[in-house]
């Protein structure tokens, strides 16, 4: 059985979760995330 809590957490361990929370993170983060060369 899965806990409340983890179904909370983006990295509780639903993979839906982790995707959904990439695809809301606007392109300019991601960038800034990125090492620039």
């Amino acid at each position: 059985m899965i806990e409340p809590g983890l179904e909370n957490r983006p990295c509780g361990g639903r993979y839906g979760d982790i995707v959904q929370a990439i695809g809301h993170t606007p392109l300019v983060e991601l960038k800034r995330l990125s090492p620039k060369p």
